[in-house]
């Protein structure tokens, strides 16, 4: 371990543990990387079971649960709406609007915290108390994990570097599943609404190429680097010769729901018909989509407390997303792992950003209706699987290794002065 130099705080709304997404491995990989190269992390994130809370505690020098750690109470520059009475009729008044099955008024939420607008995945508390931690433990950065975050950045001292780490360009997500046919659920920004979050950072970090390029044409007056997944490869899951299981690995996504969907609906029964021994198994949170739905030779796990032991028993691993944004972490970590990968276009989108990438490319890229005569000849020569293997790991091992994803990240928070916004 390095002497400890800078001190790193994240700020994050999202479920951290247990890991049921690529976003939530992306964001451990990255405090995992920076504690080994000897930044002082902390993390503000929400509260979780007692039992995940320590296991979260174990893994950064110090972390600050929204409202349960207390924080010195220091009045901060601009901002009106820091009083403990306004948080407290704040906070009855949006959950009676929940129980009665409305939003709370949007000029509630602008008065606490200065938002232009509301968005259900903007966790007000957490913002609010981030802000807190910040004028107190005075970082030399803050990172904001996702968009949700960013206005915590707001009240920055001039003297803090304020980053966004923006897992994907959030209102791509609307387009795309548009132009898929698909109406996508959740909470979306406009484009000019997410470019008035982002520019609440000094640096912004893209996590695929393709979105590099659209934040620095969102917002080209801030400095936007580019930093994937970056994971620590060692161990080379090779299944056992006979394997007739395929294993998809998938967070509760809209994405993810429809492209399993579709390949239950096209591609499995065309499988199961050629091998009536093969098997699906399904971990993660999309099982709930799933939930009392039965389809022959597939078994739904949910999230399991270690997917090694399931990557190594499967023979070939699916990502048959039809649409999206961002890297597709997934992907990476079965290419990480050694695995044969058949996936669409989308699944492998960022894996291979030059022509030499492609032409090298491990994986098998097919229409999700297709997907079914790949599968079959990979379950069924296990030679060519093999090669296959080692050729993904030999790849995602040199691709995607920690020093070469966050490298770049790691030089701007060394010279954090340089990339501040005058």
């Amino acid at each position: 371990m390095h002497p400890k130099s800078k001190t790193v705080l994240f700020v994050c709304s999202v479920t951290l543990h247990p890991v049921a997404g690529g976003g939530s491995a992306r964001i451990w990989a990255l405090v995992d990387y920076l504690r080994d190269k000897g930044s002082e992390v902390h993390l503000v994130c929400n509260n979780h079971s007692e039992e995940a809370n320590e296991v979260i505690r174990g893994k950064v020098d110090r972390l600050w649960i929204t409202n349960q750690d207390a924080v010195p109470d220091i009045p901060l520059p601009g901002s009106s709406g820091n009083h403990p009475v306004l948080h407290s009729v704040r906070d009855r008044l949006v959950g009676l609007a929940r129980r009665a099955g409305r939003k709370a008024p949007q000029a509630l939420h602008q008065k606490v915290a200065g938002l232009p607008w509301v968005n259900q995945k903007v966790h007000l508390p957490t913002i609010l108390y981030a802000r807190k931690v910040i004028h107190y433990l005075m970082p030399d950065a803050v990172i904001a994990e996702f968009i949700y975050a960013a206005r915590c950045l707001e009240t920055l001292p001039g003297n803090i570097l304020g980053i966004i780490d923006t897992h994907d360009v959030q209102h791509l997500r609307q387009e795309r599943a548009s132009a898929a046919g698909v109406t996508f659920d959740g909470a979306l920004y406009s484009r000019e609404q997410e470019i008035e979050e982002l520019r609440q950072a000094d640096v912004l970090v893209a996590i695929e190429g393709g979105e590099k390029a659209i934040l620095e044409a969102m917002c080209p007056d801030r400095h936007v680097i580019l930093a994937e997944h970056g994971f620590e490869s060692g161990e080379y899951l090779q299944a056992p010769d006979d394997s007739r299981t395929v294993l998809l690995v998938g967070n509760l996504y809209k994405p993810n729901q429809e492209g399993l969907a579709l390949f239950l609906k096209n591609a499995w029964p065309v499988l199961l018909a050629g091998r009536p021994n093969a098997r699906l198994v399904v971990c993660g949170k999309v099982c709930e989509a799933f939930k009392g739905m039965e389809f022959p030779g597939v078994s739904f796990q949910g999230v399991v407390p270690d997917l090694k032991p399931w990557y190594r028993d499967a023979a070939v691993v699916i990502n048959p997303t039809p649409f999206g944004t961002g890297l597709k972490i997934k992907s990476v970590e079965a290419l990480l792992f050694g695995k044969a990968l058949v996936a669409t276009e989308i699944g492998v989108q960022g894996l291979f950003p030059t022509s030499a990438d492609a032409a090298a490319s491990p994986c098998v890229v097919s229409a999700i209706e297709d997907m079914a005569a790949p599968l079959l000849r990979l379950l069924d020569h296990p030679e060519e699987r093999k090669e296959l293997e080692r050729r993904a790991f030999s790849f995602a091992a040199a691709r995607f290794s920690p020093d070469a994803v966050y490298g770049e990240l790691l030089s701007v928070l060394e010279n954090a002065s340089a990339h501040k916004c005058v």
